[in-house]
């Protein structure tokens, strides 16, 4: 994770540098969420289309835990501020 952090900060800080805008931040957004497979699949010794989908696999859990904490934080807030 250090390695990733570290690519994305020297990649943001040349991009900000050529385009210094909030546009600009937006693209590099889009731009990077394919850079992330890279470092992945250094790391994992896979291909690319098993490393991209392991890391769809291993995000769906991730999202599934999101989702139902979003819910009981939408239900407790719901019990504390709106029911009482």
């Amino acid at each position: 994770m250090v390695y990733i952090t570290n690519m994305l900060l020297i990649y943001s800080i040349f991009f900000s540098l050529l385009w210094p805008s909030k546009i600009a931040d937006d693209i590099f957004i889009l731009l990077v969420i394919p850079l992330v497979i890279i470092p992945i699949k250094q790391f994992s010794g896979y291909g690319y289309w098993n490393t991209i989908w392991r890391t769809i696999i291993a995000f769906i859990p991730f999202a599934v835990i999101l989702i139902m904490l979003l819910v009981v934080i939408t239900i407790i807030y719901y019990e504390i501020y709106i029911h009482f």
